[in-house]
């Protein structure tokens, strides 16, 4: 049986948290209660979010490339083109290079049990544990 969105969200927050390291210094990623009203409400006109549905952390690259991640699933945008995939469709994740050697700037691959790959785009680095956290708990959780 699935877990209510609290519970899934207080996990999710918990294990970012106890990973996380030097948070202060992330500059596009953030939980989302760490993100102004004003931010937060650019986002939810963007996306399609179920009811008791709760988001978890945001990355904002831009205001056309962002990504969020809820208690259901993962929003993206990239260049204003918007997608998501719900939990229940992850089968794997990848990332190349995410210590952020290269870029700053890193895509996170996550296949959908269709075999359609999603491109979500991540701050690379420390930040980029948020997000894998982020995926674990969904995914464990699914």
């Amino acid at each position: 049986m699935r877990k209510d969105d609290l519970t899934i969200s207080k996990m999710m927050i918990s294990k970012i948290k106890s990973r996380s390291m030097d948070y202060h210094e992330w500059t596009s990623t953030k939980l989302w209660s760490d993100w102004s009203d004003e931010q937060k409400a650019k986002l939810i006109d963007q996306c399609d979010f179920e009811l008791d549905e709760i988001p978890v952390l945001a990355i904002v690259i831009n205001q056309t490339t962002w990504s969020i991640f809820s208690s259901r699933a993962v929003y993206y945008a990239q260049d204003n083109t918007k997608s998501k995939i719900l939990a229940e469709e992850f089968e794997a994740q990848e990332f190349k290079d995410f210590k952020g050697y290269k870029q700053k700037i890193r895509i996170m691959y996550i296949r959908a049990k269709s075999k359609v790959v999603h491109k979500v785009m991540c701050e690379a680095g420390k930040p980029l544990m948020a997000p894998i956290y982020a995926m674990h708990t969904l995914f464990n959780l699914r």
